[in-house]
């Protein structure tokens, strides 16, 4: 992908079931390029020449999963493990537009609704008499801003926790579009927590509730939420930034944006699921969420979520994350059947350089 569009996104950027994880774990890939010994190197050098306080990598290559790790959960905290829990920020919007393609499918919503049907007594803003759609929403083209105009947090540390509903409701009532939806793709934090409001309201349950039941249940990913128990907690990494320990963020009311936590062994079954290397009831819905939406450029896409980079012969499709404290990302790359996850508690744009030098590698 194109470095130069590369820093422009990463700048926009936030923050039947399946019993355990069956593909079989490997020590080495002696015919490929990545070893354990050579990747385990390579992360080592990436997360001391950027000062990282912990990380975690799954690595899924031709269906065979490796883990590494490097450093702890805090600065004196336990060595970071598979159990980790880590903030992964914009990750989040992957399964916003999971749940809207599930709700699709059972005929709950349409792709192409207006919003306003289901935020009744809210003016939507519109121009050109072109109505914001939910399909404009989970891709970035909805005309909306990346924030609103409103969006004046207490706690800079914690910016998200005091926004409430009734902030984003008086947001959409004195809002003017500046541009019609679909004409142009802006990154929006606020359209996609919007969604996730939307599809809570439709569901009629909570938005981790939704994620849950729709998502981590069909999967086993019993390590993903949003509301931490307080053994989870005792397992939750603190964020890093320039060497300092930050707060956690809360988002109760944008959560679609960013707000679920996970670790690394969640977060790789869900790769391998979006990969079709795990049977999975959802496996439609992830193929569909794939696809294609908008061409941004010649080497960006957008699918619904997804981010997506082809180029002559194969696509990257990807998301990454940030929070106070916290970088992430995951992806994959059919081509050459490589997939990672890769969840630290520093913030540093070295993950997607380390994240994309993986699923470029010729198999």
């Amino acid at each position: 992908m194109n470095k130069s569009i590369l820093i422009a996104f990463f700048s926009l950027l936030l923050f039947g079931s399946i019993s355990g994880f069956s593909l079989p774990i490997v020590e080495s890939q002696k015919d490929g390029i990545v070893t354990t010994e050579s990747l385990q190197t390579l992360l080592q050098k990436y997360a001391e020449d950027n000062k990282v306080v912990g990380v975690a990598v799954g690595f899924i290559d031709h269906g065979a999963v490796q883990f590494f790790f490097y450093g702890n959960a805090s600065m004196q905290g336990d060595p970071i493990s598979e159990e980790t829990l880590f903030e992964i920020g914009s990750i989040t919007k992957v399964f916003t537009a999971l749940a809207l393609m599930d709700m699709v499918a059972k005929d709950e919503v349409k792709l192409d609704d207006a919003i306003e049907i289901h935020l009744p007594g809210i003016r939507i803003p519109e121009i050109e008499n072109k109505k914001i759609t939910l399909r404009h929403l989970a891709t970035h083209h909805s005309g909306l801003p990346r924030m609103p105009n409103n969006f004046n947090p207490k706690n800079p540390s914690n910016p998200y926790v005091d926004y409430t509903i009734e902030n984003l409701y008086d947001f959409l009532n004195h809002y003017d579009l500046q541009k019609a939806p679909e004409e142009q793709f802006e990154y929006s934090n606020l359209g996609m927590g919007l969604l996730g409001h939307i599809l809570s309201l439709k569901a009629g349950e909570s938005y981790e509730e939704l994620i849950q039941k729709r998502i981590c249940n069909l999967l086993d990913m019993r390590n993903t939420a949003i509301t931490l128990t307080p053994e989870m907690q005792k397992r939750f990494a603190t964020g890093h930034e320039d060497g300092k320990a930050m707060e956690h963020w809360d988002i109760p009311y944008l959560a679609g944006a960013g707000a679920i936590r996970s670790n690394v062994k969640d977060m790789t079954l869900f790769l391998a699921a979006n990969m079709g290397l795990t049977d999975s009831p959802i496996e439609t819905l992830l193929k569909q969420s794939h696809q294609k939406q908008f061409s941004i450029s010649p080497t960006f896409e957008i699918g619904l979520g997804w981010l997506i980079s082809p180029n002559t012969d194969a696509e990257v499709i990807w998301h990454n994350g940030a929070t106070g404290g916290f970088r992430t990302f995951i992806g994959f790359n059919q081509k050459n059947q490589r997939g990672v996850v890769v969840l630290s508690n520093t913030t540093g744009s070295w993950i997607e350089e380390f994240a994309f030098g993986l699923l470029n590698q010729e198999p």
